[in-house]
Formats: structure tokens, C-alpha cells, sequence
């Protein structure tokens, strides 16, 4: 009898162990991740040492296969200000639209994850994240090719081969921000070749006439606002089609125009008529918080607004047997006035309007990092479906941040005025509301103040917006020392909206009160290495001309951040007067001490 229990309970322990293992096993396999390679090339040429992303969309693959909207997607607010009850399904144009039960084939799933891509990435990242609750503060899926011999540089080797790892199913391969190509992920160690001269000689897009920061592929061009720059869009003849359309995607900073063109750019807003409650859903607004929380409300809108599309330009491209080239201009916008709609918890709407500066606002803070911009041109054709589109390299602009010191006495000062100026060769421009104005250098002392922007302490001045920002006091200090941080806030000057490669100046026009006027440029140049601000040297974050001694008094210095380049009061500098004590002091201590210790050794010995 005993051996027969035993016997049952070694048989439901084996039921049990190969029940466990076969749900380990499935388990596993669904959580795997499965190593692949790519050869990336260019014409045929390994293209080496190139930036290549990739996303695993097979969970938005299946959801657009079957027309299902996920519950995620259907109660955000970014898909209920897509769609109405009168349109329950969003209209991607060129007879593509996705909505519940709208099923599709393989090629249509592939042109509407490229569209979403490139226009609605908050939709694309719902779909496909069903499982979970996505928002657009929430780490997506995407990550970076890396080298085959060094683990931690995410760039192809001098072969061309990048390595990933990735869920099976469908995965999308990302260059230069934009899908050039989907791979299909189905066991380990698959290898695949991807060549991007396709992409690239079908659709391309250059900016003309300027330097860029860096020969890297991933270029970068700092400009001032309201610099005009040329852009040149190049079509393949083959994709020239009648009804083919050349749309160009733009964040709100920037505009644009065809040059030469009879026929006019459509402009179609792509902002969404209610804010998505993703962009902000951490604070937690509602009617009693609204008034102390607008300006992190602000902030975090305002950055979301910008990383995403705001208009889209269309133009009919006309049929043709040769390749067309489209050219235009491009600027960035020192400042832009959105009205952004809202909605609280409980449904009820409300308006606020928002000002988006050409750089990165930040509650309490006055760092202001410039934006970091770009455009996109797509070829749409009427007739297939198919989307071609590029991205443009990095468009920013560039600062530089000024603390006026008496550096006798050592200490900030407040009261004096400057304008800013620029040196081309032998010439020299003055910054006044309508632009740069020439002046005569035998004139640049005597000019009429009132005929230019005056720049005085406590503001933020966005180059081509007349009107300053003032600077921020942290909220956390008005209860200690407000009124001392906002005069010292008066002897800073913070500019922004400025390019590279340019020799620009300050001039004082008004003295500080009780001080003589300097006759005197103070020439600098604003930089930035390649990559991002807050990583990489730039003139915002690293003064060349600081006193160290006074950086622990200047409201919201931080090394390597925020620094400041001093703006001196008096005609003769600390560093003038000290050059004996400086130099010439330690010199003859350490001369003295070898003669005493000369002298001592000789007496003893």
C-alpha cells in the first residue's frame, strides 16, 4: 500500500516537473532576446562607424494585422484627439487609416508604422506597448547597433556589422531618424544586409552654404535665429509620379518657403487639439494645483511640443523624367505663441497659451540650453502607398552667459549697459530691433543707444526677440535670500540664439553708477563640441575669461554648466594690478627660501 502512494506521488511530482519546465520553457522563449548582425552598406561600401537604431514592432505589427486598438491607446487623450465619434478611425492619408477592426496587409502595416514614425510616434509606441501603460515620458523600445569588437561604442565597426539584441518578430532599422528598413527576427544569430544608398538616392536633403560642427555622420549646424539658411531637396526620377507629394515636417521653431515657385507650400498644423495628458500626467492637474504648478506644466509641454512635429508643408511634385531638385529657405523662430487646449480630470476644458523660446526652459532654472531642431521630407505616392522621407542634420543655435565685476575691488556690480556687436572682416554691426545695423568704426563709441538693443543685468536676451526674459530666482530661496539673489541676478547678461565661427563683442554704452565708461570690445565666440549640451564643452557651460574667486557669488553657477565670462567695470583688471604679487612674489619667496637654506647648511657644516 505505502508503495503504491509512492509510485502516485512520483507520478504527480513528474506531471508537475514537466508542467513547470514547459512553462519555463515558454516563458523563456518569450522573454529571450536573440542576438542578430547587420551589414550595413553605402552603394555597396561597408558604411562604417554610422549610428544605427532598431525597434521590435512585432506587437504593433499584430495589432494592425488584426485592426485592434489597444485599451491603452483607445483611453488616452492621445488617441481622443485624433479621432471623434463622426471619424472613430485616423486618417494617415493616400487611403491608409488604422482604427478598430480596420485590418491590413503586410506592405500596408509596414507604410503606416513608417508614417506613424515619422508623424504620430506616440500612436506607434502605444500600439505597441498593449501590455502596458505607455506615455510619452516612458522609455521606449529603441536601441542602438553596437560594434562587434567593443561592446560600448554603438556604432558599426570599419565593416559596416553592428550587433543587436531584440524580441523575435518584425524589427524596424533606424537611420538618421527615419525607418530605412524592416529585418525579421526568428531565431538566434540571424545576420541580414541593409544598404542605404536606396533610401538615400531616392529622397535627399542638404543644407547649403554653411559649416557644420563636425565631419562625424551624425552633423550638427549652430546658426543664429532668424538666419537664413538654404535647404536643397533632391527627388529620384523615379518617384516622380503624377500626384506624388513632397511633404515637409517642421517642429515649431522653424519655417520655411520654396524658393522660385509659383505654386504654394499648403500649410497644415500638426499640433493636437487637446494637449495629451501624457505630456504632463506625473503633476497631477487639477483646479487647485493649477496656478502653483503652470510653470512645470509649461515646461513639460513645451519640451514635448518640440520634439515632435508641429506643420506640414505640401507641395504637388510636377511629373517629370529627370530628377528634381526643390530649394528654399529655412529659419528659426527666436520665439513662437501656441495656444495649448486642456483638459482636467474630470473633462472640463481649459486654454493656456505657451511661449516656445528657441531653447530648453526649465523651472527655476536660467541654464536654457538652445533646442536642438531638424526637418523631415517625405515623398508620398498617390498610387502605392509608399513613404521615402529623410531627415536633416542637427539645426541649433548657440550662447554664451556675461557677469559684470569691479575686479579691483572684487565684487559683482549692477547698472551697466551694453550692446551687442558683430565683426565681419573690417566691418562692424550693432544688434537693434530690425536686424544687424553697419557701423563706422571711427562711430562705434558714439552711437545713439536708443537705435539698438540695450542689454542690461537680470534678463536672458534670445537673439531676435526684442523683448528680454527675466531671470529666474529658485522658489525654494524666497523665504531666505530672494532679494539678495535678484540683485545679484542684475549683474548677469545671458545671451542665446547666437552661431559658431562668428567674432562677436560687447560694448559697454552706460557705465554702472560711480564708475567711468569702458571704450572697450570685449570679443569672445560662442562654441559647442559635437554632441549634446549638457555632455560636451560648449560657451554656455565653460567661460574662457571668469575670476574663480567670485564664482560661489554668482546666482545658479555651475561648473562645467553654467559659468559665466567677466564683463569688467574698471579700466585696469585685478590681474593687471596683481601681476607682482602674482608672478613675481612666489618667485623670489622661492628664491629666498634657497638662500636661507644655502646660507643655514653653510653655518652648520
Amino acid at each position: 500500500m505505502f508503495k503504491k502512494h509512492i509510485k502516485t506521488l512520483y507520478f504527480l511530482l513528474v506531471i508537475l516537473a514537466v508542467t513547470f519546465l514547459a512553462s519555463y520553457a515558454h516563458a523563456e522563449e518569450k522573454a529571450t532576446d536573440y542576438s542578430f548582425e547587420v551589414k550595413v552598406t553605402n552603394q555597396g561600401v561597408p558604411a562604417e562607424n554610422i549610428s544605427i537604431e532598431y525597434e521590435n514592432i512585432q506587437i504593433a505589427y499584430q495589432n494592425l494585422k488584426k485592426g485592434i486598438i489597444p485599451d491603452n491607446l483607445k483611453n488616452s487623450s492621445v488617441w481622443k484627439a485624433l479621432v471623434s465619434e463622426d471619424q472613430p478611425s485616423l486618417d494617415l492619408g493616400n487611403n491608409l487609416e488604422i482604427g478598430e477592426g480596420v485590418i491590413h496587409t503586410d506592405v500596408e502595416i509596414k507604410q503606416i508604422i513608417r508614417i506613424l514614425y515619422e508623424t504620430n510616434f506616440d500612436v506607434l509606441q502605444y500600439l505597441n506597448n498593449s501590455e502596458q501603460r505607455y506615455s510619452t515620458n516612458s522609455i521606449n523600445n529603441i536601441s542602438e547597433l553596437i560594434s562587434p569588437e567593443n561592446k560600448t561604442i554603438p556604432k558599426t565597426n570599419n565593416k559596416g556589422v553592428g550587433r543587436g539584441k531584440s524580441a523575435k518578430g518584425l524589427t524596424a532599422i533606424i537611420q538618421g531618424g527615419s525607418i530605412i528598413d524592416f529585418i525579421k527576427i526568428s531565431n538566434q544569430n540571424n545576420t541580414f544586409s541593409i544598404d542605404l544608398s536606396q533610401l538615400k538616392n531616392m529622397v535627399s536633403l542638404k543644407i547649403l552654404g554653411i559649416k557644420s560642427l563636425a565631419a562625424s555622420d551624425k552633423k550638427t549646424y549652430m546658426v543664429e535665429n532668424k538666419q537664413e539658411l538654404k535647404y536643397q531637396i533632391t527627388i529620384s526620377k523615379d518617384i516622380m509620379n503624377q500626384g506624388n507629394e513632397l511633404r515637409i515636417l517642421t517642429p515649431p521653431n522653424i519655417s520655411i518657403s520654396l524658393e522660385d515657385s509659383s505654386v504654394p507650400l499648403n500649410v497644415t498644423s500638426l499640433l493636437q487639439e487637446i494637449i495629451p495628458d501624457s505630456y504632463y500626467d506625473d503633476l497631477n492637474i487639477n483646479y487647485r494645483n493649477l496656478k502653483s504648478l503652470q510653470g512645470k506644466l509649461v515646461e513639460k509641454v513645451s519640451k514635448n511640443i518640440k520634439e515632435n512635429w508641429a506643420n506640414v508643408y505640401s507641395y504637388t511634385l510636377p511629373e517629370s523624367n529627370e530628377p528634381v531638385v526643390i530649394t528654399g529657405n529655412l529659419e528659426i523662430d527666436p520665439q513662437v505663441a501656441v495656444n495649448c487646449n486642456f483638459l482636467f480630470p474630470d473633462g472640463t476644458p481649459f486654454e493656456l497659451p505657451i511661449l516656445l523660446p528657441s531653447f530648453e526652459q526649465e523651472e527655476n532654472s536660467n541654464v536654457n540650453n538652445p533646442s536642438v531642431l531638424k526637418i523631415a521630407a517625405q515623398v508620398v505616392s498617390s498610387d502605392s502607398h509608399r513613404i521615402l522621407s529623410v531627415i536633416s542634420p542637427d539645426i541649433t543655435t548657440g550662447g554664451i552667459n556675461f557677469v559684470t565685476i569691479d575686479q579691483q575691488k572684487e565684487k559683482l556690480v549692477k547698472g551697466a549697459q551694453y550692446v551687442l556687436g558683430k565683426k565681419i572682416q573690417d566691418k562692424y554691426y550693432i544688434y537693434s530691433t530690425s536686424g544687424w545695423s553697419e557701423v563706422d568704426k571711427a562711430n562705434l563709441f558714439t552711437i545713439n543707444p536708443a537705435d539698438y538693443v540695450i542689454m542690461s543685468g537680470g534678463f536672458t536676451y534670445n537673439f531676435g526677440n526684442p523683448t528680454p526674459i527675466p531671470l529666474n530666482v529658485d522658489d525654494k530661496n524666497w523665504n531666505q535670500n530672494f532679494e539678495s539673489i535678484t540683485h545679484k541676478n542684475q549683474s548677469i547678461i545671458d545671451i542665446r540664439g547666437l552661431a559658431t565661427d562668428q567674432q562677436y563683442f560687447m560694448m559697454q554704452v552706460t557705465p554702472p553708477k560711480g564708475y567711468s565708461r569702458i571704450e572697450k570690445l570685449n570679443y569672445f565666440k560662442v562654441y559647442k563640441k559635437d554632441g549634446d549640451f549638457d555632455s560636451t564643452p560648449n560657451s554656455i557651460g565653460f567661460a574662457k575669461n571668469q575670476v574663480y574667486e567670485l564664482n560661489g557669488k554668482i546666482p545658479g553657477y555651475q561648473a562645467g554648466i553654467m559659468e559665466y565670462n567677466v564683463l569688467s567695470v574698471t579700466q585696469v583688471s585685478k590681474k593687471e594690478l596683481n601681476t607682482m604679487k602674482v608672478i613675481f612674489l612666489p618667485i623670489l619667496l622661492l628664491i629666498s627660501g634657497i638662500l636661507i637654506t644655502t646660507a643655514i647648511l653653510v653655518f652648520v657644516f
